[in-house]
């Protein structure tokens, strides 16, 4: 099962405080887009589900208290926050929401449409595998995120 959508990035970002890059893409955010963004994920308060639900969505949201404050420390004391490999699913869901400024560092060109592709193989019950593939204009992928894998 594949499918995709294209996604227009949003204008130069007001300032490079949260920061992703590697061999392929340089990827910056505002802090305060950044800080919007995690909001956003918070598990909504009146959460009427079963005991074992309501556990991991308190589980997140100490999780995002714990990266928000990580992000807080970090920009106080260096400038910036940079995000690692053990959090592409955040820079993932932000590039899938048009969020922030990313360079592609082939060209050193600004890239303003991406193309998001979903893709994954279910195989039966407790088999498959899911992920989503993000492209530059011209079809090459630069960041693959497994979604998940049973």
């Amino acid at each position: 099962m594949t499918s995709e959508h294209h996604v227009s990035l949003s204008a130069l970002a007001s300032s490079a405080e949260v920061i992703y890059d590697n061999d392929r893409i340089e990827y910056t955010l505002d802090r305060d887009t950044f800080f919007r963004f995690l909001e956003d994920q918070r598990p909504n308060r009146a959460d009427f589900r079963p005991p074992e639900l309501r556990k991991l969505s308190m589980e997140k949201a100490r999780a995002l208290d714990e990266l928000e404050g990580d992000v807080t420390q970090e920009i106080a004391e260096t400038g910036h926050y940079r995000l690692d490999s053990r959090e592409e699913h955040i820079l993932a869901d932000l590039l899938e929401r048009g969020l922030g400024t990313l360079l592609d560092r082939r060209t050193s060109r600004l890239v303003t449409q991406i193309t998001v592709r979903h893709i994954g193989e279910y195989c039966g019950p407790l088999c498959g595998h899911g992920g989503r593939e993000f492209l530059f204009p011209d079809g090459t992928v630069f960041l693959l995120v497994v979604d998940w894998v049973s």
